[in-house]
């Protein structure tokens, strides 16, 4: 293993301890698919599980862990508040989602 890639692994490391923990794709998932109140396309909990990592390796993968930031504090916002909130649009982050 090259130097790069262990510092880069390193990076990513220190980048996910100094970040905390936040909710998997499954825990969001599992939320929103419970959740009555936020009208959404029904899709399968596999369906939603998949685009959700697909999102958080795409974003891995571009380095863009501005992005990532966000789309990790989204998650724990989700975790967090009540369906009605999510429903309302507690959420919704307007530089995740542009339209």
């Amino acid at each position: 293993m090259g130097t790069a890639r262990r510092s880069g692994s390193a990076a990513l490391l220190i980048a996910a301890l100094a970040g905390g923990c936040h909710p998997t794709c499954r825990e969001v998932c599992d939320k929103l698919l419970g959740c009555e109140e936020v009208e959404s396309p029904r899709v399968s909990e596999d369906e939603c599980r998949d685009a959700c990592a697909r999102e958080e390796a795409l974003y891995e993968s571009w380095e863009d862990y501005e992005t990532l930031d966000l789309v990790y504090e989204e998650r724990s916002c989700i975790a967090d508040e009540e369906c009605g909130a999510i429903a309302e649009g507690a959420c919704y982050d307007e530089e995740l989602f542009v339209y």
